[in-house]
């Protein structure tokens, strides 16, 4: 699944010479920022470096087999395709003739295909409705192929098609679409990059007063865009699998040179017999691979079984994709096995070299029993086991803690009870404004008429759903700069009941009425950090702003309510404005429910908005519903994955630190019987003997804590990046750490200990 995700090459022809070309954001939350449709246009007629196209995707009520869905769309220009090159698998793509059809034509991905429509090759050819417009199926996408930027079910071919921008905002240079690009024969990205700037200029000179009349052109690899995401998880998979890797070869190692210990006579005694090196070498080296591909297979099988479990554990890794089993994980898994055997193959093989050398085989054995123990070779393998144990438990430690802190930020509303389900009314593109609000006001009415409902609202614009616009603003009193060099906010867009549905305080002014219509002064609410950056101390109530980039219009301040940590729980509420939805609504928005009681599931509220809205046009679809906790869960689903993962493999490289922590102060006991007989029938107190084996255990616990100490703190500024409010060298998970690791030090040699202790001296002196 990661290979798919971050190693293989995108499922395109070429992948490696695609290209993403995107504006620099003016957000800090955003990387990269969308390229406007003239900004595109500008970039599609200097083609001389570069192929580009463009896609737009959005949610679109549609109508097939006589049933009313929402579906994810994408609009693209006419030459998407053949940049990505690739074919259709029924019927055909997209042609620059498309793009002034008068009839409307669509694509579909073969995977709504076959839910949809089953897989009937009938349905090329005839229409299905797209947002009451009849649209024809000309052709369906091969299995398996997805754009970059989404999974999308139909394809439409005309850019200006969408209906979450106006025309007016679009040729003003909003930015909505997804630019791709392959360089021409023998141009370098930096090539593409110094075209782009003179491009820019061109644009800048053309369109100073666009939204975007002043961004910057960035081009990078397609590729870093796809796994960009991912990446961080990626490594700590390997990582954390790299670790509790070592850890167990290591351990089998150790428990390999004390299995020797004790098979030093057998050894002896074979030599004495006749045996040659190459016979004993040979059956070591049998007894290795059968032990290794054993459990080789055993892992496989075990990886194979809980293959399914990753799509309920970490949804997200897998990002809509299905987990499979490829073939080039069993090839790494014995290539790793090849390497192990071979390296326990010549640990085994060079001590038992040693059996042959003195004639004296008996005392021989012995001799090699009491010091194998006690060699820096094999102290030093536990030594490196806790080392590495320590490093995976402090990452562990550290990344449950950093989630621990997560889940307690307070994202400003209460999520708790509240349901979310997307809707894109179906109405006609001139009279949509006022049917939009129209129809959002009934539902929304009909709704907290609902005994199971406690309270409901429209946004454009949810926290935490990754949906966000946001727009240019200044001060209506005070100097205004272009366009293109004010500062800018989260645009929201609601309906009035929204602050109430989600417990969002009002802390000035009032909330939107419905009498803060078209008819009305245009107005506008604040966020807290908002009015605090434009007018300081200054109270904001009755101010006026300039909002927009697009569209400009001057908004009178009525109301100040609490932040929100709309775009990720681990960064600071940053500028939000609010919109009456009655002066200007979107075509699509999501509906906010609250429950009446926390039991109530997101099945039973479904069940209520399908009614509701029935009663209202039962052509109306709605996306699934839901819960606010599942988006927040969504939102912190990375330091949750990375919290859990490296919790289960520190686990794992604990316990196997363990055995051999145990394994060694276990050899050293039964190579040292006869001295600890000695003592005992000497007069030594048992207490004595007791802390003598605990503390060989101790001893080399105490080295690998340190040791591994140093190195946590000395790697602890990468790992920084994926903490939330803690430091990477926090020294309470540092000392929890290291009391546990001494716990485990105390357990693992306490067995032995006691053993010794209830040793009878005599007995101890006979043993051999």
């Amino acid at each position: 699944m990661s290979r798919r995700r971050v190693v293989r090459p995108l499922n395109y022809a070429e992948p490696n010479y695609l290209l993403q070309i995107s504006v620099e954001s003016q957000l800090p939350e955003l990387s990269q920022a969308d390229v406007s449709l003239p900004r595109f246009q500008l970039i599609r007629s200097n083609q001389d470096v570069a192929s580009v196209a463009a896609c737009a995707g959005e949610v679109l009520p549609a109508m097939a087999m006589g049933q009313a869905e929402q579906i994810n769309v994408a609009h693209v220009s006419s030459d998407f395709f053949d940049l990505l090159k690739v074919t259709a698998f029924r019927g055909q793509l997209f042609s620059a003739v498309d793009d002034n059809a008068n009839r409307r034509i669509g694509i579909l991905s073969y995977r709504y295909w076959q839910n949809r429509f089953g897989l009937d090759p009938a349905n090329i050819g005839k229409d299905f409705i797209v947002d009451g417009l009849p649209t024809m199926v000309v052709g369906i996408l091969p299995d398996r192929f997805e754009v970059p930027f989404g999974r999308f079910d139909a394809f439409l071919p005309r850019l200006t098609d969408i209906r979450f921008l106006g025309p007016s905002q679009i040729q003003r240079g909003a930015g909505f679409l997804k630019v791709i690009a392959r360089p021409k024969g023998g141009v370098t990205v930096s090539q593409i990059q110094s075209r782009l700037a003179k491009i820019d200029e061109q644009y800048r000179a053309q369109a100073p007063a666009n939204m975007d009349g002043y961004a910057v052109s960035r081009v990078a690899p397609l590729r870093e865009t796809v796994v960009r995401s991912i990446r961080p998880l990626f490594y700590v998979l390997i990582v954390g699998v790299s670790g509790v890797t070592i850890v167990s070869v290591i351990n089998v190692a150790n428990l390999l040179l004390a299995r020797l210990a004790r098979r030093y006579k057998e050894i002896a005694l074979r030599y004495a017999l006749g045996a040659s090196y190459c016979r004993v070498a040979l059956q070591l080296i049998a007894e290795n691979i059968l032990l290794v591909f054993a459990a080789t297979t055993l892992a496989i099988l075990f990886a194979w079984g809980g293959l399914n479990q990753i799509g309920i554990v970490a949804p997200e890794l897998l990002q809509g994709n299905e987990a499979k089993f490829h073939g080039a994980v069993v090839w790494f898994a014995l290539v790793l096995a090849f390497i192990t055997t071979s390296l326990l193959a010549t640990i085994s093989v060079t001590h038992a070299r040693h059996g042959g050398v003195s004639g004296k085989l008996l005392n021989r054995a012995r001799t090699e029993i009491n010091s194998v123990p006690l060699h820096r070779f094999h102290a030093g393998l536990v030594i490196t086991q806790v080392a590495l144990s320590l490093a995976l438990l402090a990452a562990a430690g550290l990344a449950t803690t950093s989630f621990s802190q997560l889940q307690k930020v307070n994202p400003g509303f209460d999520p708790h009870s509240v349901f979310v389900s997307q809707i894109s009314p179906l109405f006609d593109r001139q009279a949509r404004d006022t049917r939009v609000s129209e129809f959002y006001e009934k539902l929304i009415n009909r709704l907290k008429a609902t005994p199971e409902i406690a309270g409901a609202a429209a946004v454009y614009g949810l926290p935490l759903a990754r949906d966000n616009t946001f727009l240019s603003y200044a001060r209506a009193d005070q100097p205004v700069s272009a366009v293109g060099e004010r500062p800018v906010t989260w645009y929201r867009c609601i309906s009035p009941d929204y602050f109430s549905a989600m417990r969002i305080p009002l802390q000035r002014g009032r909330c939107f009425t419905t009498a803060d219509d078209e008819n009305g002064p245009l107005v506008v609410i604040l966020s807290e950090t908002t009015a605090r950056l434009l007018f300081g101390d200054v109270d904001p109530i009755g101010r006026k702003i300039i909002c927009g980039g697009t569209i400009q219009a001057t908004h009178t301040v009525i109301g100040v309510v609490g932040d929100v940590r709309s775009f990720d729980l681990t960064l600071p509420a940053r500028e939000e404005m609010y919109f009456s939805m009655f002066q200007g609504s979107e075509p699509s928005m999501k509906l906010i429910v609250r429950a009446a009681s926390p039991k109530t599931s997101a099945r039973t509220i479904e069940s209520v908005i399908r009614l509701a809205i029935a009663e209202i046009d039962s052509e109306q679809a709605i996306s699934p519903t839901e819960s606010m906790l599942g988006l927040i869960a969504h939102s912190i689903a990375r330091p949750r994955i990375v919290s859990f993962f490296l919790s289960c493999f520190a686990a794992l490289a604990v316990a196997v630190a363990g055995v051999g922590i145990y394994s060694i102060v276990d050899c050293a006991v039964s190579g040292r019987m006869r001295e600890i007989g000695l003592r005992l029938a000497l007069g030594a107190p048992r207490q004595n003997v007791f802390c003598l084996i605990i503390g060989q255990g101790l001893k080399l616990v105490a080295i690998g804590v340190i040791s591994g100490t140093i190195v946590a703190w000395a790697i602890a500024p990468l790992f920084s990046g994926l903490l939330f409010n803690v430091s990477a060298t926090d020294p309470r998970v540092f000392s929890t750490v290291i009391f546990l690791l001494a716990a485990l030090a105390f357990l693992a040699s306490y067995l032995p200990a006691r053993r010794a202790m209830a040793l009878a001296p005599m007995d101890a002196l006979r043993c051999d």
